[in-house]
């Protein structure tokens, strides 16, 4: 069971980083993508940080990660959005997809060894 929670939290992270290429891609080639696509990534970037946040606070460990992520939930929360420029929010889309591909590496590797 504790593999198949990490598996799926590991399946929740890709697709948040694809999420968030793909709105970096999209802004930086076509800026057409609609409102309701950034409004879906809200939800699955919040829901992702609040996982990793929550697994983190379980483990009582690595606090500096807490606060990264509890930063991130705060930034992407989608119910009481912040309101920010679309050059803003891409290099902060940029900025969370690079973190989120570090916490996936650096997590791969210990649960893999």
């Amino acid at each position: 069971m504790r593999k198949l929670v990490s598996d799926n939290l590991y399946i929740l992270i890709i697709l948040s980083i694809v999420l968030l290429g793909v709105a970096v891609l999209d802004w930086a080639f076509f800026q057409t993508l609609p409102y309701g696509y950034f409004m879906f990534l809200r939800w699955i970037i919040t829901s992702c940080s609040i996982w990793i946040g929550y697994r983190t606070y379980a483990k009582m460990s690595k606090s500096n990660t807490l606060i990264l992520f509890g930063i991130v939930t705060i930034l992407f929360n989608p119910i009481v959005p912040i309101v920010l420029q679309r050059e803003i929010w891409t290099i902060i889309d940029f900025i969370v997809g690079v973190i989120f591909l570090m916490y996936l590496i650096k997590n791969y590797k210990a649960t893999s060894d």
